[in-house]
């Protein structure tokens, strides 16, 4: 299950590093995701779910605060940021998909 998640927190880490690196570049290609929904700090965002939005929110992600991309009410993928680091939680319907 860990080996499933690798990418995506390689990603959220790479992302949010505070290393004192330059954040990666935005993604040159940015395609709307059908059936998404993208929430942060507890509020749905208006418009279409693209790459561009993702990487904002989590840029702009503050300490305690959460960033959900959701496609149905049991099916996200969230992170929250506590103490300097991130907290990455996924959930595929039910708990014992719950990672």
């Amino acid at each position: 299950m860990r080996r499933d998640a690798e990418p995506l927190v390689r990603f959220l880490r790479d992302t949010v590093s505070t290393s004192g690196r330059t954040p990666p570049a935005k993604p040159v290609a940015a395609p709307i995701v059908q059936g998404l929904t993208l929430t942060v700090e507890g509020e749905d965002r208006e418009g279409p779910v693209t790459p561009d939005a993702i990487h904002d929110a989590l840029l702009a992600v503050g300490t305690g605060s959460a960033v959900i991309l959701s496609s149905a009410p049991e099916t996200y993928i969230q992170t929250v940021s506590r103490d300097g680091s991130y907290l990455l939680e996924m959930r595929q319907g039910d708990d014992r998909h719950h990672f």
